[in-house]
């Protein structure tokens, strides 16, 4: 069974010592009276500052992924933060700065400065010798508060400046790949191949249309074939008559007027000594079968316009009176025109996919800068500056009475647990001697010998 604790001993030692305890009481009042009377009154101002938090969601472009605030902070860190803020030696450095201090201890200004917060709206009270002071240095801490938390919260962010240069990059990027598809339109391949590739895919497939150019192209060869056969003839007589003196002109125009024509196999030997040798050697017998070479040329012709009039006039719209050499060199340049076209089309996608990537990636890195900008300009939270006011400074007998009464409490307290320590320090003596071994007679008397009279 556990022994009780007897409180007598203690209660008796109190009211023994009750010149004690009134002592010590009577000596702090007495104490608390005379400072707080010498003690000068500091007049104090508050200032008010309103958090005002965030009042929408902005939702960013889905294809940027976003971190959530949530997982670093929450509302409590973040309002412990904002009072940590109020209370922080940068603030305290603008102040100092906002107030014209050019030299101050570090923690001076914090010392008159006492910082609360009920829901939103956190209190700065200013204390200082004067009201002005003290609403001076409220207003220029509550001021100071206000910009470096609107600072800090929607401030520009470190990545704006990596987007700038990537768009500036990307932008360059784009410039370069739209000069390129600039370039290679200018230059007319791509056109050239597609006319060309078109063109003898008409003639080879047929049609009406192709058979209507074909026709009208052989009879544009016939008629050239005919002139140069009247100038060939016209020169062959002069030749004959005694040879102009402009004949290696005339047979060197005749010939290229020749192959324009088409007729590219020509007997003709332009380099003679004189117009006699030209007309007594191979040069007459060489004009004699340039000549009969234009008349098969042209009779060719003319038989070939002839059966596709035939064609038009029956409604055929294939290939006939195409020759079989003509049809072969049609579809040898075919093929070269579409193998041209297809390199052309695949540089045109090349370059149009160079400049899509481009334009996408501009695009991109522009939206996300615009939209960081508009997150920017939409802080999580902000703090609105209410006003400052002073505060009525509590009177004499009031901060008296106050203080008298925590020194009577300090004064109970302090000398109850002194004379109840010294009491408990007293009765554990005779406690720890109990705990001692019982002394033998004859240890008693060589401790206290008996004396005789």
């Amino acid at each position: 069974m556990d022994q009780e604790i007897d409180l007598r001993p203690y209660i008796q030692a109190l009211a023994r010592q009750w010149w004690l305890i009134v002592g010590l009481v009577m000596a702090l009042c007495v104490l608390v009276v005379v400072s707080t009377s010498l003690s000068p009154r500091q007049a104090q101002a508050r200032g008010d500052l309103l958090v005002i938090p965030q009042s929408s969601q902005l939702t960013l472009d889905p294809r940027f992924t976003e971190r959530d605030a949530t997982m670093v902070t929450n509302s409590a860190n973040q309002r412990q933060a904002l009072i940590d803020l109020a209370s922080s030696s940068a603030l305290e450095a603008r102040v100092a700065q906002a107030l014209g201090l050019s030299s101050y201890r570090s923690g001076e200004l914090l010392a008159k400065i006492e910082v609360t917060a009920s829901s939103d709206l956190i209190q700065i009270l200013a204390s200082a010798p004067t009201e002005a002071e003290a609403t001076q240095l409220a207003e220029a801490w509550t001021q100071s508060y206000e910009a470096l938390v609107n600072e800090l919260f929607s401030g520009s962010n470190p990545a704006a400046q990596q987007i700038d240069e990537q768009i500036t990059s990307a932008q360059q990027r784009f410039d370069v790949t739209q000069t390129e598809l600039d370039s290679f339109y200018a230059s007319g391949a791509l056109v050239q191949a597609q006319q060309q590739a078109q063109r003898l895919g008409g003639l080879l497939g047929g049609g009406v249309e192709a058979q209507v150019r074909l026709y009208s192209e052989y009879l544009t060869r016939t008629q050239e074939l005919n002139l140069i056969l009247e100038d060939a003839r016209a020169l062959q007589a002069q030749a004959k008559a005694g040879a102009p003196s402009d004949l290696a002109a005339s047979l060197s125009s005749l010939a290229v007027r020749a192959r324009l024509a088409g007729a590219e196999q020509l007997p003709v030997q332009l380099s003679f000594d004189s117009a006699e040798s030209f007309a007594q050697g191979q040069g007459a017998a060489d004009l004699a079968s340039f000549v009969t070479v234009l008349e098969g040329e042209r009779d060719r012709m003319v038989g070939q316009a002839d059966v596709l009039a035939k064609a038009l006039a029956a409604g055929d719209g294939s290939s006939v009176g195409l020759p079989d050499d003509l049809r072969a060199r049609y579809e040898e340049e075919l093929s070269r025109a579409r193998g041209a076209l297809a390199r052309a089309e695949g540089q045109e996608a090349l370059l149009l996919q160079r400049r899509t990537v481009a334009l996408s990636s501009l695009q991109v890195l522009q939206t996300k800068r615009d939209e960081g900008q508009i997150a920017q300009a939409a802080p999580a939270v902000s703090v609105r500056f209410v006003g400052v006011a002073t505060v009525p400074p509590r009177s004499l007998v009031a901060s008296l009475v106050l203080n008298l009464g925590v020194a009577v409490v300090a004064g109970l307290f302090l000398s109850i647990a002194w004379i109840i320590g010294r009491e408990v320090v007293r009765r554990a003596g005779p406690a720890a001697s109990k705990g001692r071994p019982t002394p033998t007679t004859g240890e008693r008397q060589a401790d206290h010998p008996i004396s005789s009279d």
